[in-house]
């Protein structure tokens, strides 16, 4: 089981760069979904041109209104839909990369930091032995160390899920 974990462990530092860049492409759809106002649903149809005449007919039929307003709670109802589709994919990245940051934290320092350093901000481990001044032999095992500790907090979490 432990193994499991620790192969789990492995993808999500693999995948936080990826994860972290879904979950601010979400977030900005979320925030910038364009939808329909009623207001310019009416204001569209009202737009509507009579034949041989200028301006806008004298009399917009009930059918017309009908539509209109069918079309809007339709497009309502889409809209809401993709904002449920976003919010169904944004939430469990953001609840994979809160606990991930969270068991991090939970590290001995040294681990946390060459986990932070290598992981979330993509350092190479050479580049993370200079910051560190410590040898890249030392980064090697401390990450692996950190990883085994990472793979025994999940794995812990998982046995008590089941």
């Amino acid at each position: 089981m432990l193994e499991t974990a620790r192969k789990h462990v492995e993808d999500l530092l693999n995948n936080y760069p990826e994860m972290i860049r879904k979950i601010s492409l979400l977030r900005y759809e979320l925030e910038h979904t364009s939808t329909v106002s009623p207001d310019e649903m009416i204001e569209a149809m009202s737009f509507a041109k009579s034949e041989g005449s200028g301006s806008a007919p004298s009399g917009v039929s009930n059918k017309t209104l009908y539509i209109a307003l069918n079309y809007q709670e339709a497009a309502e109802r889409v809209n809401a839909e993709a904002m449920d589709d976003l919010s169904l994919r944004l939430f469990p990245l953001e609840q994979t990369i809160h606990r991930l940051h969270h068991y991090v934290g939970l590290l001995p320092a040294e681990e946390k930091t060459i986990i932070r350093l290598s992981c979330f901000e993509q350092k190479s481990l050479q580049e993370v032995a200079e910051i560190l001044d410590i040898s890249l032999w030392t980064v090697r095992s401390r990450r692996k160390s950190a990883i085994t500790n990472l793979a025994k907090m999940y794995d812990f979490v998982l046995e008590g899920a089941q």
